[in-house]
């Protein structure tokens, strides 16, 4: 009980927070801005719909590298503030030192993957007021249904909800693996402005070293099937929720030996 009322405090005070939903925003504006010329050429096109922009910005555009500033700015910070400000301690006198890490990091982890989630969610409902969501004469409909991708499946079946709900949670894992790396380096580092940046080296060294779908920006895209819709989400749940289990355990420990020898 100590650990869910922690928990779901931490949870208010994030989601209350303005920099939670700035970081909303600016997912969302880095969305609509990876494919800006595409929407100033195709306004008036009857070829024009969400799943063309989301293509774009997706795929072509730099989305996955901005995404990282969006989900991981607040949440590299969060424990060092709390460490710093000496909050930590009252925290953990209420709830207890181990309690106190692990609802920090499950915060963290949670209000990272929102972050993309809903600034992919605000932005096909933004683009939904100009364009439909598939035109007609869709340029890239053929494309998603022929490149063996799992979300083409629900496209096939003109369950657009459906395939729109998908990638939200693929964004919301991608968000959430990338806040834990942050989180669980910021144990490691007091220095707010190295922890900050250390997510973006190693998302750069993983690029280079990872392979498919193990990389994570694959995963994001929905670029890779396995099984069909449930296999891949199965793969996708179960890969990156290791990664967050094993970041997670990391963290803790480190976490509550800085919080005892203070």
């Amino acid at each position: 009980m100590r650990f869910l009322h922690a928990f779901f405090n931490d949870m208010k005070r994030r989601v209350i927070s303005p920099s939670f939903w700035i970081m909303v925003f600016l997912a969302a504006a880095a969305y609509i801005a990876s494919s800006i010329e595409e929407l100033k050429f195709m306004w008036n096109s009857s070829h024009a719909d969400v799943l063309y922009f989301f293509d774009m910005a997706h795929n072509i555009g730099y989305f996955s590298s901005i995404s990282l500033l969006c989900c991981t700015a607040i949440n590299c910070t969060s424990f060092l503030n709390d460490y710093h400000s000496f909050y930590y301690r009252s925290a953990a006198l209420r709830s207890g030192k181990r309690n106190y890490a692990l609802s920090k990091y499950l915060s963290c982890v949670v209000t990272g993957g929102l972050t993309l989630a809903l600034g992919l969610v605000l932005v096909f409902l933004i683009l939904m007021l100009r364009f439909p969501f598939i035109s007609e004469d869709s340029n890239v409909l053929d494309s998603w249904l022929h490149s063996g991708y799992f979300g083409g499946e629900s496209l096939e079946r003109g369950n657009y909800f459906g395939f729109a709900v998908i990638c939200a949670f693929l964004a919301f894992l991608f968000g959430a693996v990338w806040s834990a790396v942050g989180v669980c380096v910021s144990a490691f580092i007091t220095d707010r402005y190295v922890a900050s940046f250390s997510p973006y080296v190693i998302w750069y060294v993983t690029k280079k070293l990872l392979k498919g779908i193990f990389r994570t920006e694959v995963i994001f895209r929905g670029n890779y099937n396995i099984g069909g819709t449930a296999g891949s989400l199965l793969f996708a749940v179960g890969y990156l929720g290791v990664v967050i289990a094993v970041l997670g355990v990391i963290f803790c420990i480190k976490a509550c030996r800085r919080c005892a020898d203070q």
